[in-house]
């Protein structure tokens, strides 16, 4: 990484599986203050020590992974997460951290999670960016919820919107 950033990279993601169970990496990137380092992390391991740390290192950015309200959630990420996510932002935004979260879009959950009263909601809770993520189908029979060139077309409109709204 620090080679990466002498060659001007400016951020990695780190995601898959649960990064934060790696503190060890995360110590190291750490260190290599002229990069940003968003974590995908589904909370869970979002506690008081890793406040401190996060407090200390603050290029990396906890990413908190959700779906939307908590069924959603709960249904694709196992019961309780949402709670338990949620748990993880109060902490964050309680010590004023930068975070936010990575929403996997579906044709199920497009219209909420893209309405500006969702996306009002997790900015009152201190959440500072949200990527939207586009779901591929990865199990047989769950193909109706991925993207088609409409929904394309009408997640690049309410993008635009919310570039515009929310600069």
């Amino acid at each position: 990484f620090e080679e990466a950033a002498s060659l001007g990279v400016n951020f990695a993601l780190h995601a898959g599986g649960e990064p934060m169970m790696r503190k060890d990496i995360l110590e190291r990137v750490s260190e290599v203050e002229d990069m940003i380092f968003p974590i995908f992390t589904n909370g869970t391991l979002i506690g008081p020590s890793y406040i401190e740390f996060l407090k200390k290192h603050l290029n990396l950015i906890p990413i908190i992974s959700i779906e939307g309200m908590e069924h959603s959630t709960d249904e694709r990420r196992g019961l309780g997460m949402y709670k338990r996510a949620m748990q993880s932002v109060e902490m964050l935004h309680a010590e004023n951290l930068f975070f936010g979260t990575s929403i996997t879009v579906t044709t199920e959950n497009f219209d909420l999670v893209t309405s500006d009263a969702f996306v009002d909601n997790l900015r009152a809770l201190g959440c500072k960016l949200i990527i939207y993520v586009e779901y591929v189908p990865t199990e047989p029979g769950t193909e109706d919820l991925a993207f088609g060139e409409a929904d394309l077309a009408k997640m690049e409109d309410v993008q635009a919107h919310q570039r515009e709204h929310y600069h």
